[in-house]
């Protein structure tokens, strides 16, 4: 004879069953990151054990930017905070002093960088080390080594991501390099220097209409920015979706020269990944100098 089923013995097996599994679940890693480049190198190393969010909004600068509540909020639930640090926020201290969160581990990238003198912007080291694939090969591996302090139960996972996401960030310097060699010049004309790790790994040069994105340039300036543009013979003049682009305006009126964009922080439909974001870059750039 059959032994009946005692309807408490089954809430009870049911009730085992489901504690053992939520054991088994952990929780994501909470991730802030101060742009997108950043957070999305997090979710590539991170997959599916991370939530990253972006504290910049597309067409936001770091050079003006003022923290909101919400983010406030955010960031006394994360675990880890990424910034680029060189001063480009330099809200970033006071806003992690603020919100109070003993657990937080903040990770700074462009301390794990080599400048020098060549590297000045607006009187310290230029900040935009993120627009070197090379170098983003670093930051990954130093996210890769920080989640796996933080979560070393999945470090196999996230040292397993790491190396998929470099090999495409090698194959997209190795994309670069070629489609550069093939263009007529090297040189261009951008907004402000944004791009100088970037020109270092390329062989590029370029001639800034604005050394100091909170300054307009002067007469003489200006004057010796449109001499450039016509010695080189430039078919564009580049402008940032973070800035005012009224400089370029003038200098590509006096000169004949188009006005195209070239965004240093992305995330915008077309360019809401890094790699996306680089492709869009060298696509910008490749109109002009091809």
């Amino acid at each position: 004879m059959e032994k009946p089923v005692i309807l408490g013995d089954v809430i009870k097996k049911t009730f085992i069953l489901c504690l053992l599994f939520c054991c088994q679940v952990q929780a994501k890693v909470n991730i802030a990151a101060s742009i997108m480049p950043l957070a999305d190198w997090a979710r590539n190393i991170g997959g599916t054990n991370v939530a990253v969010t972006t504290i910049l909004k597309p067409g936001e600068s770091p050079h003006t930017f003022t923290p909101r509540p919400s983010q406030m909020i955010m960031l006394k639930k994360a675990d880890l905070f990424i910034e680029v640090g060189l001063g480009l926020e330099f809200w970033a201290g006071k806003m992690v002093s603020a919100a109070d969160n003993p657990k937080l581990v903040t990770l700074v990238l462009g301390g794990l960088v080599s400048t020098n003198k060549a590297d000045r912007h607006e009187g310290g080291v230029n900040p935009h080390v993120w627009l070197s694939p090379r170098l983003a090969v670093l930051f990954c591996e130093a996210i890769r080594d920080r989640l796996c302090e933080i979560d070393p139960a999945r470090a196999g996972q996230y040292r397993k991501n790491y190396e998929r996401y470099a090999g495409i960030l090698r194959a997209l310097d190795s994309e670069i390099r070629a489609r550069i060699g093939a263009w007529r010049t090297k040189e261009f004309v951008c907004f402000h220097p944004a791009y100088v790790y970037f020109e270092r790994d390329y062989g590029l040069r370029h001639v800034a209409i604005e050394e100091i994105p909170s300054r307009s340039p002067s007469p003489s300036e200006l004057a010796a920015v449109v001499d450039e543009v016509r010695r080189i013979r430039a078919r564009a003049v580049f402008v940032e979706p973070q800035l005012d682009p009224k400089v370029g305006w003038t200098v590509a009126k006096e000169t004949g020269a188009s006005v195209e964009i070239l965004d240093p922080e992305g995330g915008f439909p077309d360019r809401d990944t890094y790699i996306k974001l680089m492709r869009f870059n060298l696509g910008q750039m490749e109109k002009a100098l091809k």
